[in-house]
C-alpha cells in the first residue's frame, strides 16, 4: 500500500465545532432544532457563534492537536459552567472520533446572554 500524509482543513474543523454547538439546545447557533426552530434568521444570525481553530501538525505523524476557541451567545436560564462543559466533551469526542486529532484546550468565551423573547419570530406585516 503506498504511503502519504492525511492532512485536515482548519475549515474542516470549524464545520464541526459549528455542528457540535448547533446540537445544543442552550447556544444561539445558525440553524437550530428544537426551542429555537422558526426563529428569524436575521436575528439568530446576529448572535452565531464564532469559532476559532488553532492546530499543531505533528510532523511525524498524520495527525496532530487542535484547540479552539468558541465565542457564543446562551440563552438566559442556562448554567453556563454545565453548558461549557457539555460542549468541551462533545467536541472532544467528535474531533477525535472523525479526524484522530487531539483536542487539546477548548475555550469557551460566553459573550452574550440571549432571553428567549429577543428571538421571537417577526410577525409578517398586514397589508
Amino acid at each position: 500500500m503506498g504511503g502519504g500524509k492525511t492532512t485536515v482543513n482548519d475549515a474542516v474543523f470549524q464545520s464541526i465545532a459549528e455542528i457540535v454547538l448547533k446540537n445544543i439546545n442552550d447556544v444561539v447557533a445558525k440553524e437550530r432544532k428544537g426551542p429555537l426552530a422558526g426563529f428569524s434568521k436575521k436575528l439568530i444570525e446576529r448572535f452565531s457563534p464564532q469559532v476559532i481553530v488553532k492546530k499543531v501538525e505533528a510532523p511525524e505523524v498524520d495527525f496532530g492537536e487542535i484547540s479552539f476557541e468558541l465565542r457564543l451567545a446562551v440563552i438566559y436560564g442556562i448554567k453556563i459552567p454545565e453548558v461549557a462543559t457539555r460542549i468541551r466533551k462533545e467536541l472532544v469526542e467528535v474531533v477525535k472520533e472523525f479526524t484522530g486529532y487531539q483536542v487539546t484546550q477548548v475555550d469557551v468565551v460566553v459573550d452574550r446572554i440571549v432571553e428567549m423573547k429577543d428571538l421571537e419570530p417577526e410577525m409578517p406585516k398586514e397589508e
